[in-house]
């Protein structure tokens, strides 16, 4: 310990004495652990830290699944057959998440609220903080309204009242009573803030009208692969049992850790990846200033040898010193991780799951401190090594005496070659990103986006009951919204574009049979300027008309993609349609419309089917408003419209529609950002280190170069001498990475939308871009080295 402590201070000296290289080594570790430290602190948060549930690893998640369209939710007889059939699971719940209308305690208001069934949360293993959860039976039709809170929203809404158990709160109009308050932390799923009983058993339920998330908690022993072959066997059975709607429907069983980060997954890795290669390059410019002042420490380590010490010795107290810095590097770096987690959590994104659980901890202090540790003996020990080898210690003051530049050099340009082939590996994964997020906003999504204003709104079962008082109020809305100065048109409808919707089955006059494994459609309630308002094309027949009211037969406008795929093309208009919505009567299709991209602008399109609002009014509806200038400049009055056909029901989710757009492009979005600050980074780093190289080898060289100047070489003569000898690593760094990009940019074809892994137009932007940085790098110090003067470099050797 007394030798290290001297070792210590005798470091800290060092640094005092050249503190421009000990703040360039300190800052460029920084940048490197930084962004390592940054990225573990997501992904311990995200993929390695347990769900905040006892036994996490007991939890799964149970979907359907369509052959060519991927998973989707459940209906509520497929989950009572599963919950049935599947005897793996102690519990098996289900539960479906939206918007809830919630008053007492303060202004109305619209929060994320979930109808669960009374089981989910004895599956989930949380117990309330107060009071109790639902009770068997609670679910049930008939059953009293009760209702359970999470702690957020009773200590924002209700002041954290301890007498809250047995409040009666107004949701959508009834009154719950509150049976319980669950403890901080707590969520179930994304921002619900509330949970009331789901009633399943009710037969009414379509076999395909699929809206359930369903969560199951094993029994001790039982295995995923178990329920999952259990859940097989009940799929293959209601396939034989229910051919119409079941014949093409599978099931999986997912961890619920693993099915919450399933998206992000992929990214995180990436990510990861990313930042090593970032800390390699950080690593390799400190190496480099190493070498560099080792060559300014020779006489003096030649005395300490002379005088006795061990080369052990000596090794030992370099790498405290490259230890040291790294360790100040890395407190510097866990500052600017805490600040890119802010400005992460600040920038709203969903891409990330549990984000708000993301912090500089323990764990991530100590895996920045151990990060620091292992890049502090990886970059010191070569440099170490070298400096007080036997072999190296005399042949480098022999070197230094005629002005050579062999020793250290090869090394240096070595790692130059490395900073090259790893900058054109993390600058062709960004570019790839780049070009993918922009095949993705030129996607035709089936309409325009620009000038509209949303929002979200649910109209109470207590005050608008049935049809005959629905419909009236959708129509003072539309017109009140309508005379707004500077609106074009207003809309109501079910669902807008860019959100998750129902599945439902569908009889069609004329249907024939799909070969892709789906049989049901996207259904719409919408008002007649829908169409206007959002921009979508009519491509035969007409559009929807304010006469395809309650008393006008009924109608529906398809989309091509349901032509296509169930008619084969042939002529729909005149065809007669029912979607299983519970709706008494087919429809008679009078028009088609282009497709609209409903889940995200890379999802398939999907056929959808639109019907009139007032032929079947919803409850939950977007209302659209297209306006002339700026959307949001018209907010205040929407709200004003709102409040003055029914001041009680408040509106949520007030934002453009180019914002909605923004929003379904996140995770490329934040994918390309974040690698792209990398490549940034790597860019950068890799710069400074060919400049570094060739500033060491220019002041080693200055004696040959002012003999060359003095023997009649041209500065032109000297500039490319230069330049060839810093781009000759660079060029071989290239090829490497090109090299080194084709293997491994293929891992990243799950976020690539549109854009080969491969693409070589990415691949020679990239080493085109890396091969100007790295000439203007290698200019400098030329341009300097045509400036030196042959009589006063001779002189001063």
């Amino acid at each position: 310990m007394e030798h290290l402590w001297q070792d210590l201070r005798y470091a800290l000296r060092t640094f005092a004495k050249q503190p421009t290289f000990a703040l360039t080594a300190i800052l460029t570790l920084a940048l490197g652990i930084g962004a390592n430290t940054a990225i573990f602190g997501v992904v311990n948060s995200v993929l390695l830290r347990p769900l905040p549930f006892p036994e996490p690893h007991e939890l799964a998640l149970l979907w359907g699944r369509y052959p060519d369209f991927g998973r989707t939710s459940t209906s509520a007889p497929d989950f009572r057959d599963w919950r049935e059939g599947v005897a793996a699971f102690e519990h098996l719940s289900a539960f479906t998440q939206g918007s809830i209308n919630l008053a007492g305690g303060g202004e109305p208001e619209q929060v994320r609220g979930a109808r669960v069934t009374a089981n989910f949360f004895q599956t989930l293993g949380v117990a309330p903080a107060l009071g109790r959860t639902f009770v068997d039976g609670e679910d049930r039709e008939g059953a009293a309204d009760v209702v359970v809170i999470g702690d957020g929203l009773w200590r924002r809404r209700f002041a954290a009242d301890p007498a809250m158990v047995g409040r009666t709160i107004t949701i959508n109009d009834r009154p719950f009573t509150v049976a319980g308050v669950m403890p901080p932390g707590f969520t179930s799923a994304g921002e619900d803030e509330l949970w009331i009983p789901l009633d399943v058993e009710d037969p009414g339920y379509p076999r395909r009208g699929e809206f359930l998330t369903v969560v199951g908690r094993l029994r001790p022993g039982a295995t995923l692969a178990q329920a999952q072959s259990q859940l097989d066997a009940v799929v293959g059975r209601l396939a034989r049992q229910y051919p119409e709607t079941n014949a093409s429907i599978q099931g999986e069983v997912v961890s619920m850790q693993d099915d919450l980060v399933r998206e992000a997954r992929p990214a995180l890795l990436i990510f990861t990846g990313a930042v090593a290669l970032v800390l390699l390059i950080a690593c390799a410019n400190v190496a480099n200033l190493l070498l560099a002042r080792a060559s300014a420490r020779q006489r003096e380590v030649a005395v300490r040898l002379a005088l006795g010490a061990s080369r052990g010795r000596l090794v030992r107290q370099l790498l405290t010193e490259s230890v040291l810095l790294a360790v100040i590097g890395a407190g510097a770096g866990l500052i600017l991780a805490a600040w890119a987690l802010d400005a992460l959590r600040a920038s709203g994104t969903t891409f990330v799951p549990r984000l708000a659980e993301v912090r500089i901890d323990w764990m991530v202090t100590g895996y920045a401190l151990a990060l620091a540790v292992g890049t502090g003996i990886l970059f010191g020990l070569a440099p170490a090594v070298r400096l007080v080898s036997a072999y190296g210690l005399p042949a480098a003051l022999k070197e230094g005496a005629r002005g050579a530049t062999a020793g250290g050099l090869r090394l240096r340009n070595a790692l130059v070659l490395g900073e090259a082939a790893l900058a054109i590996v993390l600058l062709a994964g960004a570019g790839l990103l780049l070009r993918s997020f922009v095949r993705l906003n030129q996607v035709d999504m089936g309409f325009d986006p620009r000038g509209i204003l949303t929002y979200e709104l649910i109209l109470p079962t207590a005050r608008y009951p049935d049809e005959a008082t629905l419909v009236p109020v959708i129509d003072r809305l539309v017109e009140r919204t309508r005379g707004i100065p500077g609106v074009n048109a207003v809309a109501v409808s079910s669902d807008l574009p860019l959100e998750s919707t129902n599945y439902l089955t569908f009889d069609l006059e004329g249907r024939v049979e799909t070969t892709d494994g789906t049989g049901d459609v996207q259904p719409f309630r919408v008002t007649p300027e829908h169409f206007a308002v959002l921009g979508i094309p009519l491509r035969s027949g007409r559009l929807l008309a304010e006469s395809d009211d309650a008393s006008a037969p009924a109608v529906a406008v398809v989309n091509e993609e349901l032509v296509r795929r169930f008619l084969g093309g042939q002529d729909p208009i005149g065809r007669r349609i029912q979607v299983s919505d519970g709706a008494d009567s087919a429809a008679t299709i009078v028009g088609v419309v282009g497709n609209v991209a409903q889940e995200g602008v890379s999802a398939a399109p999907y056929a959808q089917v639109y019907q009139p609002m007032a032929q079947g009014p919803t409850r939950g509806v977007r209302v659209a408003i297209r306006t002339a200038g700026e959307p949001l400049a018209i907010a205040n009055q929407a709200r004003a419209a709102l409040a003055a056909v029914d001041p009680q029901l408040p509106l949520t989710k007030l934002r453009t529609m180019e914002d909605r757009l923004a929003g379904s492009l996140t995770q490329p979005r934040v994918s390309m950002a974040v690698l792209g600050v990398f490549a940034l980074l790597a860019l950068v780093l890799a710069a400074i280190g060919i400049y570094g190289v060739l500033s060491y080898a220019i002041a080693r060289r200055t004696r040959e170069i002012g003999i060359r100047i003095a023997l009649g070489a041209q500065p032109g003569d000297v500039r490319r001498l230069v330049i060839g000898q810093g781009m000759r690593p660079v060029a071989g760094g290239v090829l490497l990475g090109v090299g080194g990009a084709l293997l491994l940019t293929r891992l990243m074809q799950g976020l690539l939308y549109g854009v080969s892994p491969s693409d070589p137009g990415t691949l020679a932007g990239v080493a085109l871009l890396l091969g100007a940085v790295a000439l203007f790098a290698t200019w400098l110090p030329a341009r300097r080295a045509t400036r030196v003067d042959a009589l006063e470099a001779l002189r001063a050797e």
